[in-house]
């Protein structure tokens, strides 16, 4: 029996992300009917998708709120969002090589 196949661009980025094992998570957004969806994007080139979703009738749609990073810059970026959590816990534990970034 052939399964259904997914029709929505959305749909069928996270069926290629299962079928490969890829992670993705979200995190819901309380009161409140959206979720945040962090996960790999395959699109030509590879990058890290942080993007706002919301529900309609069951079914989770993205909005044009979010980023795509491009996977070439994920670290710099990871580095500077720990230094802003860092910074916002009140706390400056930064090694002298991330204060240089």
């Amino acid at each position: 029996m052939e399964k259904d196949l997914p029709t929505s661009r959305s749909a069928l980025q996270k069926a290629e992300n299962a079928e490969l094992d890829i992670p993705e998570f979200y995190v819901r957004l309380p009161e409140s009917r959206s979720k945040i969806r962090v996960g790999i994007l395959d699109l030509g080139h590879t990058y890290v998708d942080i993007r706002k979703f919301y529900e309609v009738d069951g079914d989770w749609k993205p909005t044009s709120k979010g980023i795509s990073i491009p996977l070439e810059h994920f670290d710099k970026v990871y580095r500077k969002l720990r230094r802003l959590k860092m910074h916002l816990d009140g706390t400056n534990k930064e090694s002298s090589l991330e204060n240089k970034l």
